[in-house]
């Protein structure tokens, strides 16, 4: 697959990875751009793969339009959005909280949703481009302790679907 001169942008850019798949994609010639919301972070991993870095939390509305309008601005279109960002919580069902819940389904299902929302915006007016949405087996097969994670996991995939 030719990368060269591909723009795309990573969330969940500045670890694990969304850091590793930004780095390879760097390598392979694209330009990319990654965000994260720890700005020291972010800064060090775009630092280190080549990288533009955007301070963004994905569950916020108004840093999801901030990273396209930087992203944009910087690159000048996307060819590819990777929603790589994602939290979890783990702890016995019965200690879970709704508060929990909201907190990494706003991360992983909302800020997926949000970021896939204004790439397919993009994407109809230049049709053509790709999302990639990061799951998890875990959207497969839950785990101990694993209930909001799985869930979220889970409902990410039917998105994606």
């Amino acid at each position: 697959m030719d990368l060269n001169g591909a723009k795309i942008l990573i969330t969940g850019g500045s670890l694990g990875i969304g850091k590793a798949a930004a780095r390879l994609f760097v390598e392979k010639g694209a330009q990319a751009g990654i965000t994260g919301r720890d700005a020291e972070r972010v800064g060090r991993a775009a630092e280190e793969i080549g990288a533009f870095p955007i301070t963004a939390d994905v569950s916020n509305p108004e840093d999801v339009g901030r990273t396209y309008d930087e992203f944009l601005g910087k690159f000048g279109g996307l060819d590819c959005l990777v929603n790589n960002a994602g939290i979890g919580i783990f702890k016995p069902v019965e200690r879970t909280t709704r508060k929990d819940f909201e907190q990494v389904f706003s991360v992983n299902v909302y800020g997926a949703a949000l970021m896939a929302a204004r790439a397919a915006k993009l994407f109809k007016k230049q049709n053509c481009g790709n999302i990639v949405n990061i799951g998890s087996t875990a959207a497969e097969k839950g785990f101990e302790g694993g209930t909001i994670y799985a869930a979220s996991k889970f409902a990410l995939r039917g998105m994606t679907q």
